[in-house]
């Protein structure tokens, strides 16, 4: 894993984008599995449609926590300088 230097603020929001990076990586997993199922198994009862708007849901968090970081790292950095 990368070291993460800086303030706290950066080290608070680079977990924060961590776990939300874990989140959308099951949340994309399990709508793989549910297309597979319903593509090549035929199941008909599949969520897929219900799991989009919860992947928008997990991709809003996951670019505001990263916009967040990237200040954050810049604004550690100045202050460094």
């Amino acid at each position: 894993m990368r070291d993460v230097r800086g303030s706290n603020r950066t080290r608070i929001l680079f977990w924060l984008f961590v776990a939300a990076s874990a989140l959308g990586l099951g949340l994309v997993m399990a709508l793989l599995f549910s297309l597979g199922g319903y593509l090549i198994f035929g199941w008909q009862s599949a969520p897929v449609s219900r799991m989009v708007p919860w992947l928008i849901n997990a991709a809003i968090p996951l670019i505001l926590f990263r916009l967040l970081l990237a200040w954050s790292m810049r604004v550690d950095r100045r202050d460094r300088a």
